[in-house]
């Protein structure tokens, strides 16, 4: 159990890192929307996090003399699955997914990290995990049975496999990021994962023809202040703070945001973009967010108290 900051200054830093992951991350899935309705969606992903890491570097460039080359490998890594395979396939399955229906599959995260963190203990799967599994990917395969691209017409198979992936790649760039090999300062280590995945992104968007098809001349201005929004409060601010926690705090309660981004998309998304989900999207969204809340119980080890213990024992499996 976390022992709760004993000054307030702490008490409002983790309150307001908290605020950042839950509000400002839930929000910026309508941003993105917005953002690749003119800009190419690895450029748009990969410009975000490049200037939000540049500017963070630049300000913190005193501290960067402890920096090694084992640190710049461990951030490129990480920024490989976290800002490629996570924020790169996002932007590019926004193109044609809702910003609502985009927050409920990302919410899936929860269900990968507590597998991914399975693996390397080679835990056999209780029945809670292997129930909350199948309960999520039923609520992937309802909601994109269910779900209407922003044009009208049905949303690919293909979309939602980049989600699904998606999510997998920001799991395993989150527990990586918190063990591996990083500069001491915060603010540092935050500015080289961006800054990384900044250069990768913009790299595989160039390789993929973006910058050849891209026409500054068509960029509206709400892709511009979408763009704005994501790189100073969603990457600058947002994923700052998200460190901060990694580091600060468990992972369980971190991964609670997952529960709430959902919500602010589906509110943002129905007041402003005039988005609505049909009922089995409902369905496939409950579903998923249960599945969620499942997983956060196991990693929390609330369900390893009780119920997992007594089916260890009954199955003679281990527990720690």
């Amino acid at each position: 159990m976390l022992t709760p900051p004993r000054d307030g200054a702490r008490t409002w830093r983790v309150v307001l890192a908290f605020a950042a992951i839950y509000l400002v991350w839930g929000s910026t899935y309508l941003a993105i929307r917005y953002a690749v309705d003119t800009l190419p969606p690895f450029l748009m992903a990969g410009t975000r996090a490049l200037v939000a890491g540049t500017i963070l570097l630049t300000l913190t460039w005193r501290r960067g003399s402890a920096v090694r080359w084992l640190h710049w490998r461990s951030a490129l890594v990480a920024a490989a699955f976290m800002f490629l395979g996570g924020h790169g396939l996002l932007s590019w399955a926004q193109q044609h997914v809702p910003s609502s229906m985009a927050a409920l599959v990302e919410a899936t995260i929860p269900v990968w990290i507590v597998v991914l963190r399975m693996i390397p203990r080679r835990l056999e799967p209780d029945p809670l995990t292997i129930g909350a599994i199948t309960i999520g990917f039923l609520g992937v395969a309802i909601l994109a049975s269910a779900g209407q691209s922003l044009s009208g017409s049905e949303v690919g198979i293909v979309d939602y496999a980049a989600l699904l992936v998606s999510s997998i790649c920001w799991s395993v760039g989150s527990l990586y990021a918190r063990r591996a090999p990083m500069p001491k300062s915060l603010a540092v280590a935050t500015g080289m994962q961006l800054f990384a995945g900044g250069v990768l992104v913009v790299l595989v968007g160039g390789m993929a023809g973006e910058w050849g098809r891209f026409d500054v001349t068509q960029v509206s201005r709400l892709s511009l202040l979408s763009l704005l929004y994501l790189t100073v409060l969603g990457s600058l601010v947002a994923f700052s703070a998200y460190s901060w926690l990694l580091r600060r705090t468990e992972p369980a309660l971190v991964g609670t945001y997952a529960f709430v981004n959902p919500l602010v998309a589906l509110v943002l998304g129905a007041l402003i973009a005039g988005e609505r989900l049909q009922l089995m999207g409902w369905v496939g969204g409950t579903l998923i967010m249960a599945a969620a809340a499942i997983m956060h119980g196991v990693q929390s080890g609330t369900f390893e108290r009780s119920v997992l213990r007594r089916w260890h024992k009954t199955a003679g499996v281990r527990a720690d």
